[in-house]
Parts: C-alpha cells; structure tokens; sequence
C-alpha cells in the first residue's frame, strides 16, 4: 500500500514540472477538479407487479472544469442486484455547448480497469448499448451529462434493496504528461440506494391429490375421497366446477356441496370436492376429473381416480366346500342333481363372489352358477340331468372375489354309469390305462386324486396333471421363487414378494402391509403429500404443496420458486449491506474528519449491531480515528500527521453488523490521507502569448495541490474483489 502511494505523490510531482515558466504575459487560473454530481443519492421505485417493470433515471454530471473520467459505473453485489439493471450509453452525454448528445468519447487504458457492468434482472432500457468496452474509460468533459437508466424488474417478491456505485478515475501518466481526465478528488466513488417492492399478487393452483384410489369395494357400497384445492400463490384464484371425462367409469360421480366457486379463492385459501365411488360391478373402474381454475401457468389440473384397480392388500382369499354329494357319487335318478355349497369370504358378502359350477365332461366349461342368495352362503345347487354327461364327471366349484383371488372345491358324480372295475378308491375313476392320461386316476388308492379335481395344499397331484399343489399356498405360482407359504403375499404377480423392491404400482411388492412406500406414489414423509402430488422433498413433512414458504434457501412449497421469489416468512435471516460503506470524503488531509454511514437490511426486522474496527496501523501510532464503534454512523478523523517523510497514507475501515442471533455481514473500504487538505482545484498557467508552451499548462504549484488528483483505483477494485471473495466464502 505504502508503495503504492509513493508512485502516486512522484507522479504527481512530474505533471507539476512543465516547461513553461510565468512571465508578464501569462496568469495563473484555478481549474476546479471534477465533481461527480448525481442527481439523486437513492431511487424509490415503490411497488411494481411480478412480471411488470419500472425504469427510473439518475443524471451524473461533471460539475467541475476538467475532464472526469469515469471508471465504472456497476451494481453492488449485495445479494438483491437481481432484480435491478442499469443501462447507459458513452453516445447519450449531453453538453452545454451542444444542445444534443455528443459524441462519445473514450480512451483505452492499461490501468486494468473493470468493464461497465449492468448487472442482472430484466435488462435496461433501449439507450442503444451499455458502456464502452472493456479496458476503455468514458470521459465526462466539464458541465456534461450521462443518463443512467436504471430498471427494476422483480424476480423476488417483498422489499429489495441495491446501489450501484460510479467510479471515477484519473488517467496515469509518466513524466511531465498531463493527464487527459481526472477523478473527483475527494469522493472516488459516488453511492446511489435502490429500493423498491415486489407484489407477485397470483393465484397458484396445487391440487391434492392428483392420484385418488378409492380402494376395493363390492358393489353396492359406496365410498369417497377429498380432493383439495390449494390456493398457495399470492394473488386471488378462481375455480370452476370440476368435470368427468366421457369415458368415465359410471362408478364414479362428483359431491360439490363443499366446493368454493361463487368467489375467488383468498392466497392461503384451499376448498374440496369429493369424489364418490359406487362400484356397478366388481371390475376396475378408472375416471379422470378435470379441475379448471384462473391459473395462467396451470389452467387445468387433471385427477385420476380409480376403483377396485389393483391387488387388494387387505384382501384374504374365498373359501368353498362342497357339503355334498361326496366323491363318487352315483346319480341315476331323473331327478336334477342337487349340490350343497358352503361359500365364505371375510372381505366381502358371500353373495358379491362369483360362483360357478364347471364340468370335465363339459370341457371345463360352467353348468351353473353357484352364487349364495344370502350372506350365509349357504347354497344349494339344482343341475337337470339334461346338463350331464353320461359316464364319471369331475364337477369343480370355482368362487372368484372382487380381487380375482380364487378357491376351488371338486366332486365327482357318475350319471348313468357303473363304477370302473379298476376303480380301487371310490372316486369313480380308474386305473387300468395307463396311456388314456386324460381318464386315469393317477393314484387310485387317495380319493382326494382324481382327473380335474380341486388342487389342496397336501404335497399330492391331485388333479393328475402331473404338478404338486400348483395354484395353492405351497406352491410359487408366478416364478419369483416364494410361496405364499413362504410369505409371498400375491403369488399370481412375479413382482410381488418378500423383501421386493417395491415400485409405483399401486402394489404390496415387498410383502411389509404398505403400498408403494418409497416411491412417487406414497407419502413417504406423513405430510399428506407424495411426489405424485407436487411434493418436491418427500422426506420431510415441512416441504409439500400446502407448506409456508420460509426464507431458509429452500423451496418449501414445491411451486419452483425459493424464498423471496415469491416472498418468504423470516424466521433468522441474516442483514445485508446495502452499499457498502457511504463515506461523504473518501480523501481527507491530516487532522481532518469526514462522516462514514452504513446501511443494513434484515428481513426479519430484528435490531442490529455495529462493529467498526481501525486500522491496525492507526492502532500502532496510538490514534483512535473512529469516535463511536458502535454507531451506525461515524466520525473518521485523520491522524494528526503522517510517518515521517510519507507523502499520502491509505488507512483501512471494516464494519461488522450483527443481529441478536448471531448472523452478521462485513465490509471493507479505504481512506485517502494526505500531508495537506484535499484540494478541489488545481492551478494552470494560462499563456496570453503563445511562445511555444502550448497556450496553456499546469504551474508546479506543489505537491499539495495535486495530491488528489491521482486515483490508486487498484487498491479499491482489490479491497472490493475481497470483499466479493469472502461473502463467496461465506
């Protein structure tokens, strides 16, 4: 730093040797320095709408007599810039003498200066471009003005605070060169405050459940399930009747009596409908419902509904016995043969199961219905002899649930038959072809085996098909290596088992009682809301459609805005600096004092603290620049003098502002102090007679005059890199 410094007084003190000396025919004038004159030190846009923008325009004038040269003119990165663009234009600059815009006029620069930035938001207004290129600075001549438009296009919702900061700068020079322009001598960087606030004022729909499985129900019963409709924006929503597709299921209808449609949803606001299932049939029944609302993002939300679809995982399967006739049953009376049927299903009324009476003579096929007429299911069957095949006949009853679970219980009868003579176990059937597969008892000595007989659970082939137990309890029916035996709780599904990944399938896979657990389709978190109902973070229950959105970086609505995109709920937000820290000189001489403010935004609105801190080298010489730590604002008084032989001093200031829960922001500036006050004005000599000194040049007035002159602008742009760096960090 000190070095720094040095290079800048033996600069200066080059430009003060001109090689033209003062006679009777010249005078000497005192040209004012620049003047960065802002036509406003903050802008209040006021409240502008979500998707709406508002340009507003700072004047900067050079109200000095010399040329200023401006280094940057660039949003602060505070944290809020976003919302805020600037837009300027070198061609917009605005004369005295002119009376319309000039001409630009720019200079390259090696002095590594920084870019003009225009920062983010929704772009500037039409000025026809943005600042002069990188590695150039803008020359503002004396009494001239650049617009600067500055746009505010909200991309968050609720107060926003920014600045953007002016920069000026003098040209650097070598040996007796003048410089072509000059920074503002006591002020290098000039302040401006943005402020404004965001209203999104927007219904958003959320729709819960978009998913509705009114479960497995008999027909004749009737159940229902709510549909919430959610108003989680911050603007009013209008929601129309809800409608079922035309190829809806006719199980299904709509109960609307609770349902808000004379009026527009309030923000916050949520209403229901219901939507009822009264099966016709036992079949699956599917319906989608559509939901319209004012929503310009979401218009339509569409609700699938179904029934009975799927395996029922409360569901324990039928049973059935045949009470009579008992195996090998001769009939040869004209009468109608008469079956006594037990039929039981603890899920269901025994007269909602299908039952059917099926023959093995017949092919397979029914010969009558066995469905109980009462709930006992109790039921007798009555067959006409004209429904039976001469000869021995395997008769099966085959009871079927709303879940297509299925029981079987056989019987053989023999109609105007004789018992085989090989027959050994009474079961009418015989063993004495072994080639006729289709008509021989494989094992003739068990009168629970037989062709076509009902499959037990006993470890035998009942029905002579050459399988075991096949279709029962002990036996893996769908090749995923587990019997329900073994704990398979749906044998009929290869993907339902024991320890199965489990998957959206509205399905049991892994066997636990719960459905669909882990995946989009179940409500992991206990919010009342799965994946398949908008939750974006299903394993935490402060995150679904319906939550408040709280200023914590997180989305906690699920509408894909964070925090002040939509506005937030603060619950231990951190201050921000806006600004950085406002000093009303930035270059002083020894002894003197110049005023140093900072301004903090806390959305959470808690009382904040201040913490400045000197200078560890103003420590060292025993000087307490700072008169009130803990101010908001502070007196920064220069030491009395400066080490010895130093010809300028840069002395460091950080403030520190904290909130009571401990969250904080920083920030850093520097100070300019010289052996002598910091003039505004620097003397040229003024040649009435033109002998070869040019017509005019700057007298060596000493090093007092021009020390202001000169910019150490690489000092500042580090100290603000840091600061960007750290707050990175942070």
């Amino acid at each position: 730093m000190r070095s720094a410094a040095a290079r800048a007084i033996a600069l200066l003190t080059a430009v003060g040797a001109v090689g033209c000396t003062t006679g009777n025919d010249a005078k000497i004038v005192a040209r004012a320095l620049p003047d960065a004159d802002l036509s406003s030190s903050s802008v209040d846009f006021g409240t502008v709408s979500w998707g709406e923008t508002a340009t507003r325009q700072v004047v900067l004038k050079n109200g000095g007599e010399l040329p200023m040269g401006i280094e940057s003119i660039e949003l602060l990165a505070e944290g809020m810039e976003d919302n805020f663009s600037l837009a300027w234009n070198p061609n917009g600059i605005l004369c005295p003498d002119e009376g319309e815009a000039s001409s630009a006029r720019s200079v390259a620069t090696d002095t590594g200066s920084t870019p003009v930035d225009t920062g983010g938001g929704g772009g500037g207004a039409d000025t026809g471009g943005t600042g002069p290129a990188s590695g150039e600075v803008t020359v503002l001549d004396a009494g001239c003005t650049l617009p600067i438009n500055v746009t505010f296009s909200p991309v968050t919702v609720g107060e926003v605070h920014a600045a953007f900061a002016v920069t000026t700068t003098t040209e650097d020079v070598e040996g007796n060169a003048k410089p072509a322009y000059y920074r503002d001598p006591d002020q290098i960087k000039k302040v401006v405050m943005l402020e404004g606030v965001s209203e999104r004022g927007q219904g958003n729909v959320v729709v819960k459940s978009p998913g509705v499985d009114l479960g497995h129900h008999y027909v004749g019963e009737t159940s229902s399930e709510h549909v919430y409709i959610l108003n989680v924006g911050d603007g009013e929503l209008a929601v129309s009747e809800p409608t079922l597709a035309d190829d809806c299921d006719p199980a299904f209808s709509l109960d609307l009596s609770q349902l808000v449609t004379d009026r527009p949803l309030e923000a916050g606001e949520s209403t229901l409908f219901d939507v009822v299932f009264t099966p016709v049939d036992l079949d699956p029944a599917l319906c989608d419902i559509t939901v319209t609302t004012d929503d310009p993002d979401t218009p339509e939300v569409t609700v699938s509904a179904r029934g009975n679809y799927g395996t029922d995982p409360e569901n324990k399967p039928p049973t059935v016995a045949i009470r009579s006739p008992e195996v090998g049953y001769l009939h040869n009376s004209a009468d109608p043969l008469v079956l006594e049927i037990n039929v039981f299903d603890q899920n269901q009324p025994a007269t909602t199961l299908y039952c059917k009476v099926k023959s093995y003579l017949n092919e397979g096929g029914s010969i009558a219905d066995c469905t109980p007429t009462d709930e006992s299911g109790h039921v007798f069957v009555e067959i006409p002899i004209d429904d039976l095949e001469t000869g021995t006949d395997t008769l099966k009853v085959q009871v079927t649930d709303q879940s297509e679970n299925r029981a079987y219980a056989s019987t053989t009868v023999l109609w105007m038959a004789e018992f085989p003579d090989s027959d050994d176990d009474g079961d009418g059937w015989g063993d004495d072809d072994p080639t006729d597969t289709a008509n021989y008892d494989c094992d003739d000595s068990d009168p629970t085996v037989y062709p076509y007989a009902a499959e037990i659970y006993d470890g035998k082939d009942n029905d002579c098909d050459g399988g075991i137990d096949e279709g029962t309890e002990g036996s893996d029916d769908d090749g995923d290596g587990v019997t329900e035996v073994d704990g398979d709780c749906d044998d009929a599904d290869a993907d339902t088992y024991p320890n199965a990944p489990e998957i959206s399938d509205m399905k049991d896979n892994d066997c636990d009682g719960t459905i669909d657990e882990g995946t989009s389709f179940y409500d992991d978190d206990g919010d009342g809301f799965s994946e398949t109902d908008n939750d974006c973070d299903d394993s935490d229950p402060d995150i679904n459609p319906a939550a408040t959105e709280i200023c914590d970086g997180i989305d906690n609505n699920c509408n894909g805005l964070k925090d002040q995109q939509e506005g937030c709920i603060e619950t231990d937000s951190s201050p921000i600096i806006v600004g950085g820290i406002r000093m009303s000189q930035s270059a002083i001489g020894v002894g003197e004092s110049t005023t140093m403010t900072v301004y903090a935004y806390d959305a959470d609105g808690q009382p904040l603290t201040y913490l400045w801190q000197e200078d560890a080298d103003l420590t060292e010489l025993g000087h307490t620049a700072i008169d009130n730590p803990s101010g908001q604002s502070i007196t920064w008084k220069a030491p009395d003098e400066l080490p010895s032989g130093s010809q300028g001093e840069v002395y460091s200031v950080t403030v520190i502002v904290m909130d009571p829960d401990g969250n904080q922001d920083w920030d850093f500036e520097e100070i300019w102090v010289y052996p002598e006050s910091v003039s505004t004005t620097i003397d040229e000599v003024i040649q009435e007679n033109d002998k070869g000194c040019g017509g005019s040049s700057s007298a060596d007035t000493g090093a007092a005059a021009a020390l202001p002159v000169f910019s150490l602008f690489g000092l500042f742009a580090a100290a603000r890199r840091r600061r960007r760096e750290d707050r990175e960090e942070d």
